[in-house]
Formats: C-alpha cells, structure tokens, sequence
C-alpha cells in the first residue's frame, strides 16, 4: 500500500523561476488524499527516511520572493484527507479523518506545519471526539533522533463517552465537555512534554446535566 494517495493534485509554478529557465512549483494542493503512517518492528516510521533527506537537501524558504540557484521548497497544503496508522501491515483502528494539513520551509532551517482533523476509530461509529489541531516546527538535523521540535497539540469539543470508546473501545459510563492541550519540546530522543486537561460538568451517564 503507498505511503500516500490523492485523488487531486494541483501543483502551481513560479513564474519568476522561468527567467532561470527551469521549472519550479510553488505549492502543491492535494484533495482527499490518504496517508499512512507506518511503524516497522524496529520502532522506525515510514516518515523517518523522507524528514531527513528534506532537511539534508538544500532548499530556500518557501517564502523567499527572489529565485536563486536553490530551489524554493514549496508550500504542500492538503484537504479533507485521511490519516491511518499502521504497525507492519496491520492497520490500526484509530485514524484522523476530515484532515486538513499544512507543510512549508518558514526559514533556512526551519520548517513548520500544522494539521487538523478528527480523531475517529474504524470499528465504531462515533460523532463527537473533538476536534484534534496540531500546530509545530523542526528543524534540520542528519538524523530524527537529533532534529530540534516545537509542537502544541490542542483538542476542543470532545464528549468523554466518545472519548473513552475512542481510546479503550467502549464506553465508561462518564459524561462532559473535554477540552485539552499538550507541548511537545526538544529532540526525539529527549523530549518534554507539559500538558493540562480540563472536563466541564462531569458526571456519570445516568444523572442528568444541570444540576450540583
């Protein structure tokens, strides 16, 4: 299975970089793609090997108006996809779907993205798990282990009941409105994490909102 797949893919040129007679894409827009992020028996991802060769291949920001003999990373920006996770060829239950994501380099060695979608279980029909939205930058390293990150993850609107059939797979009897977030800093092999999670009128499934 590929790593991706899109049914659209739109890629916009720079016209400035014609006046050096090549060819260069200025942003690529995919429409209902897939990704699958897959983790081998070693504990190594598929996204591994592709996020150190863009960091080792020389590249200008994305923003830089002035062509130069660098090419210009592009700006990738995809819509209303889908996010499976995968250990060997099992895929896994949980996915993002409705996924909006964004991927660009901001500086020299610099890139940021941020991601939004909803966090979904394919055995299960739930409705209301919140919406997920992941906003981040790393930057350029010879290996993941050793690239500098910066990422807040934040969910909003998340009913408990879902949430616990989301992460368990079934239901814990528990009611509220969940709100969370969550900053991820460091280096993959040394990370910190902070976080704080709040839950608005808890309560068991069987007593009534509104009330002490």
């Amino acid at each position: 299975e590929p790593m991706l797949r899109a049914e659209e893919v739109t890629a916009t040129l720079r016209l400035s970089s014609l006046w050096r007679g090549r060819l260069e894409i200025g942003s690529l827009n995919l429409k209902y793609p897939s990704l699958n992020l897959v983790r081998n028996p070693e504990g190594h991802w598929n996204l591994e090997s592709l996020l150190v060769r863009a960091t080792t291949t020389p590249a200008a920001p994305t923003t830089k108006t002035r062509a130069e003999q660098r090419p210009r990373f592009p700006y990738i920006q995809a819509e209303e996809g889908r996010i499976n996770f995968k250990s060997g060829n099992a895929k896994k239950v949980h996915a993002l779907n409705n996924a909006d994501f964004a991927l660009w380099l901001a500086s020299e060695d610099q890139w940021k993205m941020r991601l939004e979608g909803r966090p979904v279980r394919t055995d299960a029909n739930l409705g209301d798990t919140g919406l997920l939205r992941i906003e981040g930058s790393f930057q350029r390293a010879a290996r993941l282990r050793d690239m500098p990150m910066l990422v807040n993850l934040e969910l909003v609107r998340a009913q408990l009941g879902q949430l616990t059939t989301l992460v368990s797979g079934r239901d814990r009897g528990w009611r509220g409105a969940v709100y969370a977030e969550a900053l991820i800093a460091g280096k993959p092999a040394e990370l910190h994490l902070t976080g704080n999670l709040s839950v608005d009128d808890f309560r068991r499934y069987d007593i009534m909102s509104g009330d002490a």
